[in-house]
């Protein structure tokens, strides 16, 4: 009799690379079924998408822990205040092993920031960095609450062998050394190499970008009611525009703008490109105040 298998947990705050963690996991297991080669990556196509990003129902179909994501009632679109936020350990009752995805707190800031300005319009656009971060409900006092309540709970408190840590930055220094990682922690006892190599591809940082701007142009072509073809062109960042987009009157393209895709940088260490050094050592300093540093990358 085959013994039960675990179900799987990954849990993380807003920006940290859920989605891409998801895509490694999806397109490894589209590999794997189908015995993809790593050559040049399949176009973008919005066929079998859906699949991909379901990464419970994959996983489960594959014979591998049940997995699932969350980000723990920390999402930005809930604008729960940090001092109302409390970590649902009811959540974690059935699953059997957790995997804690984090990243660098200054860059989950920023990231959330764009997010929360221009893609979910939860802020004005005309909204300062210095203000976003002092924001309870999207900005650092929201981050410090879910990571000092994560640090207390009751889900941490597991053997060793059902816990899981992994950061976006490790995932970015070496996608194929993490995602075997997780594929062996969710059961994958021998992950495929070419289909570990086939997902890194596919779940580049580029690929995801198109996919998601092929995702916008459909959602475009629907809201305007044409089946003309639509180009979508990415455009420098337009301040105080209304929308994610814009049609240019001249060349009839569709302009996305830059900074209100889900996918925008994905570089570690971009805050540095935001305020000044005096400024991110003040929110070290909470950071390293409030205990969370093991989370923070301080």
């Amino acid at each position: 009799m085959q013994a039960e298998v675990k179900k799987t947990c990954v849990v993380s705050y807003p920006k940290s690379g859920r989605t891409w963690l998801k895509a490694l996991i999806g397109y490894y297991l589209e590999a794997k079924k189908t015995v993809a080669t790593p050559t040049a990556p399949q176009d973008n196509s919005l066929s079998g998408v859906a699949d991909i990003f379901d990464t419970e129902k994959i996983t489960k179909e594959a014979g591998l822990s049940e997995t699932s994501f969350t980000h723990a009632g920390s999402n930005l679109s809930l604008q729960v205040k940090a001092s109302d936020y409390h970590f649902p350990d009811e959540m974690f009752r059935e699953a059997e092993r957790l995997v804690i995805l984090s990243r660098e707190i200054k860059d989950t800031l920023v990231s959330a920031y764009f997010q929360s300005t221009h893609k979910l319009s939860l802020l004005p656009k005309s909204t300062k960095l210095e203000d976003f971060i002092a924001d309870e409900s999207c900005g650092l006092p929201k981050i410090v609450s879910f990571y000092k309540c994560l640090h207390k709970s009751r889900s941490l408190r597991r053997e060793s062998s059902e816990i899981l840590f992994i950061t976006y930055e490790g995932l970015q220094e070496n996608t194929p050394k993490e995602l075997v990682k997780i594929l062996k922690f969710i059961g994958e006892e021998q992950p495929l190499e070419a289909a570990v190599e086939y997902a890194c591809l596919q779940a580049s940082f580029a690929q995801m970008r198109q996919l998601e701007m092929n995702i916008t142009a459909a959602s475009i072509v629907e809201t305007m009611r044409s089946d003309a073809p639509t180009i979508v062109s990415v455009a420098p960042t337009v301040p105080l525009i209304a929308g994610a987009w814009l049609q240019d009157a001249a060349s009839g393209k569709i302009l996305v703008i830059d900074d209100s895709l889900k996918v925008r940088k994905g570089t570690v260490g971009g805050y540095k490109n935001y305020l000044n050094e005096s400024h991110w050592e003040q929110v070290n300093h909470q950071i390293l105040g409030a205990g969370i540093g093991r989370f923070g990358n301080v």
